[in-house]
């Protein structure tokens, strides 16, 4: 009598395996794309506090379906925090909680497990684009939050006002032009599809659906694997860096939240310089501030740690510095 195996317990073996593999291969470390980037201009000159800022960096972090960015996003934040920002500071804001509200034959759709939710227009565009329009102002917002078993937005929401940096994950970040345009920082996670199907099966059959094998793997044939081919992957081209392996990943994971310090400390001595031009009507001189190649700081440590990198040398070896308190 043959014994029985549950199909998921093999699934997790071998997800297991794949990730190992994936970890064994040779590190890649793509250059990212720094744009300049420069605090707004205010009138105001009282003292700056670089966890208290009006208006946050916004970035936005995409990538297929189960390529873990929300992994990617939590050692991101931990590699800041150790640096001195605030925990406090630093917000997730998750695109699926910005998903219509479903009705009529939608909702049918949707209740019967037929509705495209990997699809662009399953997503509410304009009322994503006033919450960055209103963080770039420096103003408070109020984020939806999402009913996965009703397809419905609650009534209840979650308010955030003046985060230094607001991180913005879902598989369509990258897609609309205006978004694109508002995000200082475009970050693509790419994992092998493979990988990302056996992630996915497990979340959705155990973590966090329970719905059948069988259910699942129709709606990756049926939705989320043309959506992947169809929009997401094609939205990679707009990436200003690109991690390979996702969360396993630590060298571009590292380079990215210390270019992220960096144009933290670099938005500060600018907004300090301002200040004394308002109050004493001359700024400082900046010469000691830039090479004679007129890189900015913060690009001059991300080639410097790309080079360093690339020699073998650890990430650790820069000489990046704490945040400012």
């Amino acid at each position: 009598m043959s014994s029985y195996t549950n199909p998921n317990s093999l699934l997790r073996s071998v997800l297991t395996s794949m990730e190992n593999v994936a970890e064994s291969k040779p590190l890649t470390f793509p250059l990212p794309m720094t744009p300049d980037w420069k605090a707004a201009k205010t009138d105001d000159v009282t003292p700056f506090d670089l966890n208290s800022s009006p208006a946050p960096i916004l970035i936005g972090v995409t990538g297929g379906s189960s390529a873990g960015k929300g992994e990617v996003c939590d050692q991101i934040k931990s590699i800041l925090v150790s640096k001195g920002l605030s925990p406090e500071s630093i917000v997730f804001i998750r695109q699926e909680n910005f998903y219509k509200t479903l009705v009529g034959e939608c909702l049918l759709s949707a209740q019967k497990g037929d509705y495209n939710f990997d699809h662009p227009d399953a997503f509410d565009w304009p009322l994503l684009e006033s919450v960055i329009k209103d963080l770039h102002q420096g103003l408070p917002v109020k984020l939806p939050i999402y009913n996965f078993k009703t397809y419905e937005r609650l009534p209840e929401t979650t308010e955030i006002s003046c985060p230094k940096v607001a991180i913005f994950t879902g598989i369509h970040m990258l897609y609309e032009r205006h978004i694109r345009e508002a995000l200082a920082l475009k970050i693509f996670v790419d994992v092998d599809s493979d990988l990302r199907l056996a992630r996915q099966v497990i979340r959705d059959t155990e973590d966090r659906h329970s719905h059948k094998l069988e259910t699942v793997l129709l709606h990756y044939v049926k939705f989320s694997k043309p959506a992947f081919e169809d929009f997401i992957l094609p939205s990679k081209r707009y990436a200003d860096m690109i991690i390979p392996r996702g969360k396993d990943n630590e060298v571009a994971i590292q380079l990215l939240a210390y270019h992220i310090v960096d144009t933290l400390q670099q938005r500060d001595r600018e907004f300090k310089e301002r200040q004394s031009e308002a109050v004493f009507g001359t700024t400082r001189d900046s010469s000691a501030h830039h090479s004679s190649h007129n890189l900015s700081p913060a690009k001059k440590r991300v080639s410097t740690s790309l080079r360093m990198a690339s020699l073998g040398g650890s990430i650790e070896d820069s000489s990046f510095t704490a945040l400012p308190k």
